[in-house]
C-alpha cells in the first residue's frame, strides 16, 4: 500500500509545482500582453490621421524664427547661439476654436529672462501686453491670452525677449497670427463622441486646428514625459511645420505675468 500510495503523492506534488510554475511565470507574462494590447489600442486612439494637418493656405505677413544674435549684446538671456521660436505653422497663422489658446514659443536663453507678449487685433488696436517673467529656460514656454478671441477675427501677436531693458531695439522678437474660427456641429460632435483627451488631437489635426492640436497633445505629453508613443507624435506634429528640431527640447514654465492696464490707443 505504501508503494502505491507514495507515487500518488509525488504525482499529486508535481502536478501542484506545475500549476504553481504556470501561474508564477505565467501572470507577468500575461499581465504583459495585456499592456501592451492597452498600448495598442492607444496608439490606434491616439494615432489618428497625422497627414491630413495642413495649415490655412493663405499665410499672412510674421516672423516665427528670430535672427539668433544677429543684432545687439549676447548675454544669457540672448545667447549667440540658438533662435528664438515659434511653434506655428511656416504660413504664420494659426486657427483654433478656442476663446483662449495656447500658445506655444521656444526660448533659447537662459533665464531669468524678461520677456513680453502683446497681442492686438488686424486694425492695431492693442488688446492686451504682458511682462514675463522666465527662470527655467531654455526650454518651451506657453501662454494664453488673457482675453477672450472673438470667433472670425485674425489677431497679431508679438513675443519679444528683452536683452537690454535700457536699449529695446535689441530685443529678439517673433510674431505671427491667430484666427478664431467657429466650431461647427460636425466638429462638436466629434469632440463629443471621443473617449477621453487623447481622441481630440486627431480631431483637431484633420480640422487643421493648429492651436488646439499643439496645446492638447503637448499637455498630455507634460502629463507623461516618458510616453514613446506620445514622443513620436510629438515629433510628427513638429515635423508637419518643419520644426523637428525642438522635439527634444523640454518644457518650462512661465513663473510670473503682469498684465499693466491697457489704456485706449489714440489715432493721430
Amino acid at each position: 500500500m505504501l508503494k502505491i500510495k507514495f507515487p500518488l503523492q509525488l504525482l499529486t506534488l508535481s502536478i501542484s509545482l506545475c500549476l504553481g510554475f504556470v501561474a508564477f511565470t505565467g501572470f507577468p507574462y500575461l499581465k504583459a500582453q495585456s499592456r501592451q494590447a492597452e498600448r495598442a489600442e492607444r496608439n490606434i486612439i491616439i494615432t489618428g490621421n497625422w497627414k491630413a494637418f495642413t495649415p490655412p493656405k493663405v499665410g499672412l505677413p510674421g516672423q516665427r524664427q528670430d535672427g539668433g544674435g544677429v543684432r545687439g549684446a549676447y548675454n544669457n538671456a540672448c545667447p549667440a547661439e540658438g533662435q528664438l521660436t515659434a511653434l506655428m505653422p511656416q504660413t504664420n497663422i494659426g486657427l483654433t476654436v478656442s476663446e483662449k489658446p495656447k500658445l506655444y514659443w521656444y526660448v533659447p536663453g537662459k533665464g531669468p529672462i524678461e520677456a513680453e507678449f502683446v497681442l492686438r487685433e488686424a486694425s492695431g488696436q492693442l488688446v492686451e501686453q504682458q511682462t514675463l517673467e522666465l527662470t527655467e529656460t531654455p526650454g518651451i514656454v506657453s501662454l494664453s491670452p488673457s482675453k477672450p478671441l472673438e470667433v472670425g477675427k485674425d489677431y497679431h501677436w508679438f513675443f519679444s525677449i528683452i536683452c537690454n531693458p535700457d536699449e529695446r531695439a535689441g530685443d529678439r522678437f517673433v510674431g505671427g497670427w491667430i484666427r478664431r474660427v467657429e466650431k461647427s456641429e460636425a466638429l462638436q460632435s466629434k469632440l463629443l463622441g471621443a473617449k477621453d483627451e487623447s481622441d481630440h488631437i486627431s480631431i483637431y489635426a484633420q480640422e487643421s486646428l493648429w492651436f488646439d492640436t499643439l496645446a492638447s497633445l503637448a499637455e498630455l505629453l507634460r502629463q507623461n514625459p516618458n510616453d514613446s508613443i506620445l514622443i513620436d507624435k510629438w515629433k510628427e506634429l513638429l515635423q508637419a511645420v518643419e520644426l523637428a528640431n525642438l522635439a527634444k527640447k523640454p518644457f518650462a514654465k512661465i513663473n510670473h505675468a503682469q498684465l499693466p492696464e491697457t489704456k485706449p490707443e489714440i489715432n493721430n
